[in-house]
């Protein structure tokens, strides 16, 4: 069994409920537990205590988080189920204070690989916004899997 774990992104896009679906059957060929990661962050407004003025609780925030990464952990382990029957991979939920980047950025330091989706904007207005999965790609200590929807 291998000791570093495939650490996954997680942020409630579907790119991100195959991430976590294809991390997790990897992790169960690997022998690989699964760290699955969602991060959030407050707005930057600088020089403004964000907190007081928008009335945005970061506890509140987190607990969100936290209840979304279970929900889409509890969805791909049903997957995974009806197609395994009696496969159960070993899976940490983890949510973080922080930027998506780089705090996967600073996971791949110890981890078998790193798992993203892809949201896809691609064109003019993929290279305007960038992106976590290429942030992560570019910078990562171990290897990078995007995983992109099938084209519709």
């Amino acid at each position: 069994m291998a000791s570093k774990p495939i650490v996954v992104g997680v942020d409630n896009s579907p790119g991100s409920a195959l991430a976590l679906e294809w991390a997790l059957n990897e992790g169960i060929v690997r022998g690989c537990p699964v760290r699955a990661i969602t991060c959030w962050s407050l707005p930057p407004l600088y020089g403004v205590d964000v907190v007081a003025i928008v009335g945005l609780d970061p506890a509140e925030i987190e607990r969100d988080s936290a209840e979304m990464l279970s929900h889409a952990v509890t969805a791909a382990m049903t997957k995974i189920e009806k197609a395994k029957p009696g496969v159960h991979p070993a899976i940490e939920q983890v949510v973080i204070a922080g930027l998506a980047s780089q705090e996967l950025v600073h996971e791949s330091k110890g981890a078998e690989m790193i798992v993203v989706g892809s949201r896809g904007r691609g064109g003019f207005l993929g290279l305007l916004l960038g992106s976590t999965a290429a942030q992560v790609i570019h910078h990562a200590m171990c290897p990078v899997v995007v995983c992109r929807e099938e084209a519709k």
